[in-house]
């Protein structure tokens, strides 16, 4: 072992050595540090001794100048379908990568290329060192199967752990025992089932830990309400217990024990212990949720087991053995100093670490948080003996929060991770090139902070970061918000060059030709553009003039690459064209002789877009379905042409966009993808007895059922509006009613209006409340008619729903009526509000539904 950082080797190698072995150890300090002893006081180094039967020897270096940790991303990536992907496990490859798994509702589409069989499925994807995906596979029937955990398999496979509510159906062949049972697959390397196996009773049985034995099989854990039925030959000791089960390598099972827990249980953690036993880490109902730990031999019967915890809830999510034979208990409390928690809590409820020695006995607590909801998912020893702490924080949004701790859970580093929207950490493992990888579940659109791309309502996705130590106020210069621990980086067509320094008052200097940098040398300001190649150093120098700090060089590559097209839609009625590029665009993307349509139409303007990548086109002599679009010439702020003869499909959303009523401006409806739509609008409001506002609309016969994502919600004043209308006409006093979302600040997410006589006043629907909701971009809207009667849903996951107005207008509205996407300013002072809406479409699969945003066709009916 060591101490501080460094690497022991050992001659001869070896994993164990045998008493009386002779064995010569060379400690060998990492930067910055230097060997100092070894733990018995022996300064030699090398040194050779002979094993004997209790033989622990641990190298301890010291650093030679003060030290900070910086945890910084490497890379993101995401994976999914169109619908939702849940990442909840990662297990290491042979070949150096990850398998990746989780839940998925989602059919073939974006990165995810196999059919979805049923409700929710097992969804596996294998991906490189890097991120970049190989294969992926799903398994699942009728009903909901959820994947909570990977295990590497000795002969290269993998083993795949979950629930499933699911009979034999799909490509599940086992018969289901109850309402949802322990369900595992076993996959070869490629990704092929070989075998699977299902336990369960009558009730719930949902597995969520695997661990590996030393006999070749493996321990299953969960939790389980059911009794002695099915498989399931134990019976039920309280009104829900925790549940385990041994089976051997072919999925046989050798034997069960299940352990009370009084009803509110959660098993998230197991763990082998150095001895050949297994803890068992959860939540398990006393007063409240307390942290529950129980030591299991190898045979499954209970040798103690402890419970952690204050006045309110507290649930222990990891567990991770220490090197004086003790164990961390991380996970998060909701207490206050109370009962045998002496941490103080910070917010709502905070990180929680507990330190026990190896009985079980309470040594120490600590917590970390702020005045938010901060979870502790998983702690992830370092070889230096720190530990790194994983989880989530979360107000407005949430993120992925790490921390670094050392053995007495003193705070040495923190870093989020996350763009705007919800972010969740699920699981996360230390990479063999001594990095930290993150997986969880994202939300959020593509950001500076979260550079992968958003592809369906909920993405699997992984986070590689590094975990660095560097002298303290050290420049830390990161290229296009990545840092690279080699210091080595290519770019396409230009760079962004960021610089900080944990110095406060510190002053930072660079060059970028590689020679040293000193006080004459340019001063930096703020994030700036390269468009060459370049070896930058940097410089930090204190307040005081002292310290002055130099980072290792930079070497940045910028291969001169031509920009892309990343999505592309056209608003038929409004013959417009959205197109968005991968880059900056130069004042070339505004010529309109660079864009020529395959249907023989003109472009007549070009107008570049306020995000510098995305062009808007309008079209003169209409557009129709499978129309094509060439560009040419089109440069990157680089100077760097798109490649000649670039050719593109543009998928048509059918709806038109027209000002309705009163407005101080023309609104502007940018097509940004299929059923995706940004919207300028004006508008002086909806209400009272007449409207002014923007209406993207088509008309709509019969019963119809649709949904929209709103992402994002620039207001323009506290009454600006958005979301879905119907209506009888296109006049300003026109009867109407409509389920629209307002800002959060409001007071209220959701909102119906309805008015029911032309030129009448506006009111609520009647019996309608306004639910609160979750920011944007997590707010949906849904409205739907079965004949005479409207509903309006509000969801924030475009799955679940929860109907919040009803109306059946007398007299019924006509048949057809005018259906789509309401957006009001609700200001005569000129001033637009700015609406992203995603994922508009009909609702498909009703409860719960999901939602179909292939605009290929013309109208949304179901």
């Amino acid at each position: 072992m060591t101490s501080g950082a460094g690497t022991i080797t050992s001659t001869p190698a070896a994993t164990n050595y045998l008493p009386g072995t002779s064995v010569t150890f060379i400690a060998t300090p990492a930067r910055y540090y230097a060997f100092s002893q070894w733990s018995d006081g022996d300064t030699n180094n090398p040194r050779t001794v002979t094993v004997g039967t209790n033989s622990v020897y641990t190298a301890v270096f010291t650093n030679l100048v003060p030290l900070e940790t910086h945890i910084l991303r490497e890379w993101d990536q995401s994976y999914g379908g169109p619908a939702f992907n849940y990442l909840t496990a990662i297990a290491p490859s042979p070949d150096g990568g990850y398998l990746l798994g989780g839940p998925s509702n989602s059919g073939a589409g974006q990165s995810k290329t196999t059919s979805n069989f049923g409700d929710f499925d097992f969804w596996a994807v294998k991906v490189d060192a890097d991120g970049n995906q190989s294969w992926d596979t799903d398994f699942g029937g009728s009903a909901a199967d959820n994947l909570n955990a990977i295990l590497p398999t000795p002969d290269g496979g993998y083993l795949l752990g979950g629930s499933s509510a699911s009979g034999v159906s799909g490509n599940k062949t086992t018969p289901n025992y109850g309402k949802a049972d322990f369900w595992v697959v076993k996959i070869d390397g490629s990704g092929r089932k070989q075998w699977e196996r299902d336990f369960g009773g009558s009730g719930d049985d949902e597995l969520t830990v695997m661990a590996s034995t030393t006999d070749g099989g493996y321990i299953l854990g969960g939790a389980t309400q059911s009794d002695a039925s099915g498989n399931k030959t134990t019976p039920a000791l309280s009104s829900g217990d925790f549940w385990v089960v041994k089976i051997d390598a072919q999925g046989n099972k050798e034997w069960e024990s299940a352990f009370p827990s009084g009803g509110r249980n959660q098993l998230n953690a197991l763990l082998p212990t150095a001895d050949g036993d297994y803890l068992l880490g959860g939540a398990a109902a006393g007063a409240g949720l307390d942290y529950w730990l129980l030591h299991m031999n190898p045979t499954g019967n209970k040798l103690w087991q402890q419970t952690y915890g204050g006045n309110a809830d507290d649930i222990l999510h990891s567990i991770a053995a220490t090197r004086d034979g003790g164990y961390l208990l991380g996970g998060e409390s909701w207490s206050v100093v109370s009962g045998d928690k002496t941490a103080p809590n910070y917010g709502v409820n905070d990180f929680w670490l507990v330190k026990v020695a190896a009985d079980g006995s309470k040594l120490w607590d600590r917590s970390y948080g702020a005045a938010t909801y901060d979870a502790l998912d998983v702690i992830q020893p370092w070889p230096d003996g720190r530990y790194v702490l994983c989880g989530n924080v979360s107000s407005n949004s949430s993120a992925m929060r790490v921390m670094e701790v050392d053995d007495q859970g003193n705070l040495l580093a923190g870093a989020t991770f996350g763009g705007p929207g919800n972010n969740n950490l699920t699981t996360a493992t230390r990479t063999a090139d001594g990095a930290l990888l993150l997986g969880g579940a994202s939300m959020a659109p593509a950001s500076s902070e979260k550079l992968a791309p958003l592809r369906g309502v909920q993405d699997f996705w992984l986070v590689k970061a590094a975990v660095v130590q560097m002298p303290v106020g050290t420049p830390v210069v990161t290229i296009d918000h990545l840092f690279d621990p080699q210091g080595n980086y290519t770019a396409s067509g230009s760079a962004l060059v960021t610089m900080t320094t944990s110095l406060a008052g510190g002053r930072l200097y660079y060059t970028v030709d590689g020679s040293g940098p000193g006080t004459n040398s340019p001063a930096y300001s703020g994030p700036f553009t390269l468009n060459h190649s370049a070896i930058i150093r940097a410089l930090t120098v204190g307040a005081n003039g002292l310290p002055m700090v130099v980072a290792d060089p930079v070497n940045l590559a910028v291969t001169l690459t031509a920009p892309q097209v990343v999505s592309v839609a056209g608003l038929a009625a409004n013959q417009t064209i959205g197109v968005t590029f991968d880059e900056l665009l130069s004042s070339s993307a505004t010529n309109v002789a660079d864009y020529r349509l395959g249907n023989g139409s003109t472009v007549t303007n070009a107008v570049l877009q306020d995000d510098g990548r995305s062009v808007q086109l309008f079209v003169s002599g209409g557009l129709a379905n499978d129309v094509t679009l060439t560009i040419n010439q089109v440069e990157d702020s680089a100077g760097h042409p798109i490649a000649a003869n670039t050719t593109v499909a543009v998928p048509l959303i059918a709806l038109a966009s027209a000002d309705v009523g009163p407005s101080a401006i023309t609104s502007q409806a940018f097509a940004a993808g299929p059923g995706a739509v940004s919207v300028l609008a004006g508008g002086e409001g909806m209400g009272g007895t007449n409207d002014g506002f923007n209406f993207l609309y088509a008309p709509q016969t019969g019963d119809f059922d649709v949904a929209v994502q709103i992402t994002n919600f620039v207001a323009a004043g506290p009454n600006t509006l958005a979301g879905l209308m119907a209506r009888e006409t296109l006049a300003a006093d026109s009867r109407e009613l409509s389920a629209v979302a307002t800002l959060p600040s409001a007071g209220a997410v959701w909102l119906t209006l309805y008015r029911a006589l032309v030129g009448g006043p506006t009111t609520n629907w009647p019996g309608a409340f306004t639910p609160q909701g979750l920011p944007y971009p997590n707010v949906w809207v849904r409205l739907q008619r079965v004949g005479d009667t409207f509903t309006a849903y509000a969801g924030t996951n475009g799955l679940n729903w929860a109907a919040f107005g009803q109306v059946t207008p007398n007299p019924p509205y006509p048949d057809t009526v005018w259906v789509g996407l309401a957006t009001t300013a609700a200001t005569v002072s000129g001033i637009s509000a700015h609406v992203w809406y995603e994922h508009f479409g009909a609702v498909t699969n009703v409860g719960p539904p999901s939602v179909d945003d292939s605009w290929d066709t013309l109208h949304f009916a179901i």
